[in-house]
Protein backbone atom coordinates (compact mmCIF):
# COMPACT_ATOMS: atom_id res chain seq x y z
CA UNK A 1 0.00 0.00 0.00
CA UNK A 2 1.21 3.41 -0.95
CA UNK A 3 1.05 6.41 1.52
CA UNK A 4 0.63 10.11 0.96
CA UNK A 5 2.26 12.53 3.44
CA UNK A 6 1.94 16.35 2.66
CA UNK A 7 4.95 18.37 2.87
CA UNK A 8 4.28 22.38 3.33
CA UNK A 9 6.60 25.70 4.17
CA UNK A 10 4.59 29.07 4.47
CA UNK A 11 7.00 31.95 4.19
CA UNK A 12 7.13 35.69 4.59
CA UNK A 13 3.66 37.84 3.73
CA UNK A 14 1.93 34.50 3.26
CA UNK A 15 4.08 32.68 0.49
CA UNK A 16 3.60 28.78 0.91
CA UNK A 17 4.00 25.80 -1.26
CA UNK A 18 2.95 22.44 -0.77
CA UNK A 19 3.96 18.71 -1.90
CA UNK A 20 2.22 15.55 -2.18
CA UNK A 21 5.06 12.54 -1.28
CA UNK A 22 3.64 9.32 -1.79
CA UNK A 23 5.52 6.24 -0.64
CA UNK A 24 5.92 3.03 1.11
CA UNK A 25 7.43 3.94 3.81
CA UNK A 26 5.35 3.94 7.08
CA UNK A 27 5.14 7.60 8.78
CA UNK A 28 7.46 6.32 11.61
CA UNK A 29 10.19 5.23 8.46
CA UNK A 30 9.31 8.27 6.39
CA UNK A 31 9.64 10.69 9.20
CA UNK A 32 13.29 9.29 9.75
CA UNK A 33 13.74 9.85 6.20
CA UNK A 34 12.52 13.47 6.32
CA UNK A 35 15.27 13.87 9.42
CA UNK A 36 18.07 12.17 7.29
CA UNK A 37 17.06 15.30 4.31
CA UNK A 38 17.02 18.13 6.88
CA UNK A 39 20.27 17.01 7.95
CA UNK A 40 22.03 16.72 5.02
CA UNK A 41 20.47 19.76 3.83
CA UNK A 42 21.45 21.60 6.85
CA UNK A 43 24.91 19.96 5.80
CA UNK A 44 25.00 21.45 2.59
CA UNK A 45 23.83 25.11 3.88
CA UNK A 46 26.90 25.23 6.04
CA UNK A 47 29.65 23.71 3.53
CA UNK A 48 28.42 25.53 0.93
CA UNK A 49 26.14 28.28 1.87
CA UNK A 50 23.90 28.35 -1.38
CA UNK A 51 20.74 27.73 0.76
CA UNK A 52 19.50 31.50 0.99
CA UNK A 53 15.56 30.76 1.85
CA UNK A 54 12.79 29.06 2.71
CA UNK A 55 11.61 28.12 -0.31
CA UNK A 56 15.02 27.25 -1.66
CA UNK A 57 15.55 24.67 1.04
CA UNK A 58 12.25 23.02 0.95
CA UNK A 59 12.95 22.30 -3.14
CA UNK A 60 16.48 21.14 -1.87
CA UNK A 61 14.51 18.37 0.69
CA UNK A 62 12.17 17.62 -2.08
CA UNK A 63 14.72 17.03 -4.55
CA UNK A 64 16.43 15.17 -1.86
CA UNK A 65 13.42 13.27 -1.31
CA UNK A 66 12.97 11.98 -4.79
CA UNK A 67 16.70 10.83 -4.32
CA UNK A 68 16.18 8.06 -1.69
CA UNK A 69 12.49 6.62 -3.60
CA UNK A 70 10.19 9.15 -2.49
CA UNK A 71 7.16 10.30 -5.86
CA UNK A 72 6.23 13.42 -5.45
CA UNK A 73 2.74 14.14 -6.99
CA UNK A 74 1.36 17.21 -7.35
CA UNK A 75 -2.72 17.67 -6.35
CA UNK A 76 -4.62 19.45 -9.28
CA UNK A 77 -7.90 20.41 -7.52
CA UNK A 78 -9.20 21.86 -10.96
CA UNK A 79 -10.52 18.22 -11.85
CA UNK A 80 -12.44 15.53 -9.85
CA UNK A 81 -13.91 11.94 -11.16
CA UNK A 82 -17.06 10.60 -10.36
CA UNK A 83 -17.64 6.38 -10.96
CA UNK A 84 -21.29 6.07 -10.43
CA UNK A 85 -23.57 2.97 -11.53
CA UNK A 86 -27.15 3.44 -13.90
CA UNK A 87 -29.52 0.98 -14.92
CA UNK A 88 -27.36 -0.23 -17.46
CA UNK A 89 -24.01 -0.42 -16.05
CA UNK A 90 -21.44 1.98 -14.61
CA UNK A 91 -20.05 5.77 -16.14
CA UNK A 92 -17.15 7.80 -15.40
CA UNK A 93 -17.40 11.91 -15.39
CA UNK A 94 -15.07 14.14 -14.98
CA UNK A 95 -15.88 17.82 -12.86
CA UNK A 96 -13.54 20.59 -14.43
CA UNK A 97 -12.53 23.84 -13.33
CA UNK A 98 -15.84 25.64 -14.12
CA UNK A 99 -18.07 22.77 -11.89
CA UNK A 100 -19.68 21.37 -15.27
CA UNK A 101 -19.26 17.42 -14.97
CA UNK A 102 -18.41 15.66 -18.69
CA UNK A 103 -19.27 11.82 -18.86
CA UNK A 104 -15.80 10.84 -20.03
CA UNK A 105 -17.08 6.49 -20.37
CA UNK A 106 -20.69 4.91 -20.39
CA UNK A 107 -20.62 1.01 -20.55
CA UNK A 108 -23.87 -1.01 -21.56
CA UNK A 109 -24.43 -4.22 -20.21
CA UNK A 110 -24.82 -6.29 -22.97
Amino acid sequence: MMNIYKLRYVWYEGDEGYTYIVTKLSRESFENVLRKGIQAINKLTEAEYTIKCLPEGYEKLVAWLEEHNCLVANYNPNYEYFVDDCKDGFTVQRRDESYTWVELCHENKE
